[in-house]
Protein backbone atom coordinates (compact mmCIF):
# COMPACT_ATOMS: atom_id res chain seq x y z
CA UNK A 1 0.00 0.00 0.00
CA UNK A 2 1.29 3.42 -0.58
CA UNK A 3 1.28 6.58 1.43
CA UNK A 4 -1.33 9.35 1.23
CA UNK A 5 -0.86 12.18 0.30
CA UNK A 6 -0.29 15.02 2.77
CA UNK A 7 0.99 12.62 5.25
CA UNK A 8 4.92 12.78 4.36
CA UNK A 9 5.55 15.40 6.83
CA UNK A 10 3.66 13.31 9.97
CA UNK A 11 5.15 10.43 9.48
CA UNK A 12 8.59 11.92 9.30
CA UNK A 13 7.85 13.72 12.52
CA UNK A 14 6.77 10.28 14.03
CA UNK A 15 9.99 8.70 12.65
CA UNK A 16 12.01 11.26 14.64
CA UNK A 17 10.03 10.68 17.90
CA UNK A 18 10.60 7.10 17.82
CA UNK A 19 13.89 7.35 17.00
CA UNK A 20 13.56 5.16 13.82
CA UNK A 21 13.96 7.71 10.55
CA UNK A 22 15.37 4.92 8.99
CA UNK A 23 12.47 2.95 9.37
CA UNK A 24 14.27 -0.24 11.25
CA UNK A 25 11.48 -1.49 13.40
CA UNK A 26 8.77 0.18 11.53
CA UNK A 27 7.31 0.92 7.78
CA UNK A 28 6.01 3.90 6.28
CA UNK A 29 2.93 2.12 6.05
CA UNK A 30 3.15 0.77 9.82
CA UNK A 31 3.78 4.73 11.01
CA UNK A 32 0.67 5.53 8.70
CA UNK A 33 -1.08 3.32 9.92
CA UNK A 34 -0.59 3.90 13.69
CA UNK A 35 -1.25 8.04 12.64
CA UNK A 36 -4.42 6.69 10.96
CA UNK A 37 -5.73 5.18 14.42
CA UNK A 38 -5.34 8.32 16.33
CA UNK A 39 -6.81 10.96 13.78
CA UNK A 40 -9.80 13.40 13.68
CA UNK A 41 -11.97 14.19 10.84
CA UNK A 42 -12.85 17.65 9.98
CA UNK A 43 -15.80 18.34 7.95
CA UNK A 44 -16.16 22.01 7.28
CA UNK A 45 -15.37 23.09 10.73
CA UNK A 46 -15.32 26.63 11.25
CA UNK A 47 -11.50 28.30 11.88
CA UNK A 48 -11.02 30.89 14.87
CA UNK A 49 -10.27 34.34 13.50
CA UNK A 50 -7.69 36.17 15.41
CA UNK A 51 -8.49 39.51 15.54
CA UNK A 52 -5.24 42.03 14.57
CA UNK A 53 -5.43 45.92 15.55
CA UNK A 54 -3.58 48.14 13.20
CA UNK A 55 -2.32 51.61 14.15
CA UNK A 56 -5.26 53.81 14.27
CA UNK A 57 -7.48 51.03 15.50
CA UNK A 58 -8.20 49.48 12.25
CA UNK A 59 -9.48 45.89 12.94
CA UNK A 60 -8.26 42.84 10.57
CA UNK A 61 -8.79 39.10 10.64
CA UNK A 62 -5.66 37.62 8.58
CA UNK A 63 -5.29 34.57 11.21
CA UNK A 64 -7.13 31.73 11.58
CA UNK A 65 -6.78 28.79 14.31
CA UNK A 66 -8.22 25.60 14.38
CA UNK A 67 -11.06 24.73 16.30
CA UNK A 68 -10.49 23.40 19.88
CA UNK A 69 -6.61 24.02 19.51
CA UNK A 70 -6.25 20.87 17.35
CA UNK A 71 -2.80 20.27 15.81
CA UNK A 72 -1.02 18.09 13.67
CA UNK A 73 -2.69 18.72 10.26
CA UNK A 74 -1.90 16.50 7.22
CA UNK A 75 -0.67 18.93 3.99
CA UNK A 76 -3.86 18.50 1.93
CA UNK A 77 -6.25 20.08 4.16
CA UNK A 78 -8.50 22.55 2.28
CA UNK A 79 -9.43 25.50 3.39
CA UNK A 80 -13.06 27.63 1.90
CA UNK A 81 -14.45 30.49 2.69
CA UNK A 82 -18.41 31.26 3.07
CA UNK A 83 -19.50 30.60 -0.26
CA UNK A 84 -17.06 27.73 -0.25
CA UNK A 85 -14.98 28.66 -2.27
CA UNK A 86 -10.99 26.93 -2.09
CA UNK A 87 -8.52 29.04 -0.05
CA UNK A 88 -4.85 29.87 -0.54
CA UNK A 89 -3.34 30.93 2.90
CA UNK A 90 -0.25 32.91 2.29
CA UNK A 91 1.48 30.75 5.16
CA UNK A 92 0.20 27.08 7.12
CA UNK A 93 1.93 25.98 10.23
CA UNK A 94 -0.26 22.42 9.95
CA UNK A 95 1.58 21.20 13.13
CA UNK A 96 0.44 23.84 15.28
CA UNK A 97 -3.23 24.33 13.30
CA UNK A 98 -2.68 27.84 11.82
CA UNK A 99 -3.17 29.66 8.97
CA UNK A 100 -2.54 33.45 7.32
CA UNK A 101 -3.63 35.02 4.29
CA UNK A 102 -2.62 37.98 2.58
CA UNK A 103 -5.73 39.88 2.52
CA UNK A 104 -8.88 39.25 4.43
CA UNK A 105 -11.04 36.37 3.87
CA UNK A 106 -14.55 36.27 3.33
CA UNK A 107 -16.13 34.82 6.91
CA UNK A 108 -16.34 32.11 8.40
CA UNK A 109 -13.21 30.12 6.98
CA UNK A 110 -13.80 26.54 7.23
CA UNK A 111 -11.43 23.72 7.25
CA UNK A 112 -11.37 20.25 5.67
CA UNK A 113 -9.27 17.14 6.32
CA UNK A 114 -7.37 15.32 8.94
CA UNK A 115 -6.05 15.98 11.99
CA UNK A 116 -3.31 13.46 13.82
CA UNK A 117 -2.81 12.63 17.50
CA UNK A 118 1.29 12.18 16.90
CA UNK A 119 1.79 11.58 20.45
CA UNK A 120 -0.50 8.90 20.72
CA UNK A 121 0.94 7.21 17.43
CA UNK A 122 4.79 7.38 18.41
CA UNK A 123 3.58 5.77 22.13
CA UNK A 124 1.75 2.71 20.38
CA UNK A 125 4.78 1.93 18.42
CA UNK A 126 7.52 2.50 21.00
CA UNK A 127 5.19 -0.22 22.94
CA UNK A 128 5.16 -2.31 19.80
CA UNK A 129 8.94 -2.16 19.66
CA UNK A 130 9.56 -2.99 23.34
CA UNK A 131 7.26 -5.98 23.04
CA UNK A 132 9.22 -7.05 20.01
CA UNK A 133 12.72 -6.63 21.60
CA UNK A 134 11.52 -8.33 25.17
CA UNK A 135 10.93 -11.26 22.95
CA UNK A 136 14.57 -11.44 21.47
CA UNK A 137 16.42 -13.20 24.24
CA UNK A 138 20.29 -11.73 25.09
CA UNK A 139 21.47 -15.11 26.22
CA UNK A 140 19.78 -18.07 27.20
CA UNK A 141 21.85 -21.35 29.99
CA UNK A 142 21.17 -23.99 31.28
CA UNK A 143 18.13 -26.59 32.28
CA UNK A 144 16.70 -24.85 34.85
CA UNK A 145 16.52 -21.53 32.50
CA UNK A 146 18.43 -18.54 33.06
CA UNK A 147 17.13 -15.92 31.05
CA UNK A 148 18.15 -12.28 30.07
CA UNK A 149 16.33 -10.30 27.96
CA UNK A 150 17.19 -7.04 25.83
CA UNK A 151 18.06 -4.07 28.10
CA UNK A 152 16.00 -1.19 25.49
CA UNK A 153 12.47 -2.01 27.08
CA UNK A 154 12.35 -0.34 29.91
CA UNK A 155 13.42 2.71 28.70
CA UNK A 156 10.94 2.77 25.38
CA UNK A 157 8.12 2.25 27.72
CA UNK A 158 8.60 4.91 30.21
CA UNK A 159 9.35 6.99 26.74
CA UNK A 160 6.06 5.98 25.45
CA UNK A 161 4.59 6.39 28.78
CA UNK A 162 6.13 10.41 28.21
CA UNK A 163 4.31 10.58 24.81
CA UNK A 164 0.71 9.48 26.16
CA UNK A 165 0.84 11.67 28.55
CA UNK A 166 0.99 14.57 25.91
CA UNK A 167 -1.53 12.80 23.58
CA UNK A 168 -4.69 14.42 23.15
CA UNK A 169 -7.51 13.27 26.11
CA UNK A 170 -10.49 11.56 24.44
CA UNK A 171 -13.92 11.53 26.28
CA UNK A 172 -16.92 9.26 25.13
CA UNK A 173 -20.48 9.88 25.97
CA UNK A 174 -22.26 6.79 28.22
CA UNK A 175 -25.78 6.18 27.83
CA UNK A 176 -26.96 4.35 30.50
CA UNK A 177 -30.04 2.02 29.69
CA UNK A 178 -30.43 -0.15 33.00
CA UNK A 179 -32.01 2.99 34.79
CA UNK A 180 -35.14 5.02 34.19
CA UNK A 181 -34.53 8.49 33.68
CA UNK A 182 -37.57 10.43 33.93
Amino acid sequence: MQIRAGMESLIDLVERLINDESNASHSEQEIQDALDAHRIEARYSELDAVKSIAEGGTTTYLTYDAPLGLTHWASDSVLVDSDYAVLTPATSDLFAGRWTFSSEPDRPVKLLGFTYDVYAAAADLLDVKASMEAENLQSFSGQGGSYTYAAKSPSLRSQASAYRAKSRVQTIDLIRTDVNVF
